[in-house]
């Protein structure tokens, strides 16, 4: 994991597929058998995700999580949507990165976005430019470490497995109530990266975080992983900040305007 909070090596979680157990039946399958996939195989890379979008689409958990998402913006204030996505990982050698851009693709076309873009910067050119010609998904320039605050509408941010430090960065970019009531995450578990810290010293660091669950500022929605490879959204949850249930003065009590710092020698990641 880089300083920011990003992962920079794929395969530092577990191995997600034993492909000794199966026969390769398709196009998913085929790229992650392979060390690499050149320029020259973009579009064996493209119809890999293609198909992974229609796996997806007429999946349970796709339908009952896009209904969910639907009843979550209207609880908003804002009338327009921003799509963002950060944390993706590599889909050129990650079939569950493969999984997660279908699912946010099919984000993308089912709701009307005023803005959809995604970072990671462990992203090559090559998948960028696939990202922005095949998609039409905006590739963000620069890391901005997920310190993103919304602007004049509802943001709905697609965080899969990502490091609590983006999560903590987020919040302190937007912890008033104005911001927080225009944002939905669709990302880890906040109660379980909360109850996954044990010392002082770490819940201090990650003071949004806690102080989101532990004054419930945040309501954390179950999603219920029916799909049929557990760890593509395993522990994925949707939060949403009411407003009503806000209160300005302990917002203010705990934002500090410099931004958090994380040690350096951090291992206690998720």
């Amino acid at each position: 994991m880089n300083a920011d909070g990003f992962q920079t090596v794929v395969n530092k979680r577990k191995k997600k597929f034993n492909f000794n157990e199966k026969k390769i039946t398709s196009k998913c399958d085929l790229l992650d058998d392979c060390a690499t996939v050149t320029e020259s195989n973009e579009s064996a890379l493209v119809e890999a995700i293609d198909e992974c979008v229609q796996k997806l689409k007429s999946s349970l958990y796709f339908e009952s999580t896009l209904r969910l998402i639907i009843e979550f913006i209207k609880l908003t204030p804002a009338a327009t949507t921003d799509l963002i996505c950060y944390g993706l990982g590599s889909f050129r050698d990650s079939r569950c990165s493969r999984y997660q851009l279908a699912f946010f693709v099919l984000l993308k076309d089912a709701i009307n976005y005023r803005n959809i873009s995604i970072y990671d910067p462990i992203f090559t050119c090559y998948e960028k430019h696939i990202l922005s010609s095949h998609y039409h998904i905006d590739v963000i320039s620069e890391n901005d470490r997920c310190k993103r605050c919304v602007q004049n509408g509802c943001s709905l941010f697609f965080m899969p497995h990502c490091d609590k430090i983006l999560f903590n960065n987020l919040l302190w970019a937007n912890w008033n109530s104005m911001c927080l009531n225009n944002i939905i995450i669709f990302g880890n578990s906040f109660q379980t990266m909360v109850n996954s810290m044990v010392s002082r010293a770490t819940k201090n660091e990650y003071s949004y975080l806690v102080k989101a669950v532990d004054l419930n500022l945040v309501k954390e929605h179950e999603i219920i992983n029916n799909f049929k490879f557990n760890d593509v959204f395993n522990d994925l949850n949707l939060h949403l900040f009411p407003v009503s249930e806000i209160n300005e003065s302990v917002l203010k009590s705990v934002y500090r305007e410099q931004p958090p710092e994380y040690r350096s020698d951090d291992n206690d990641v998720l």
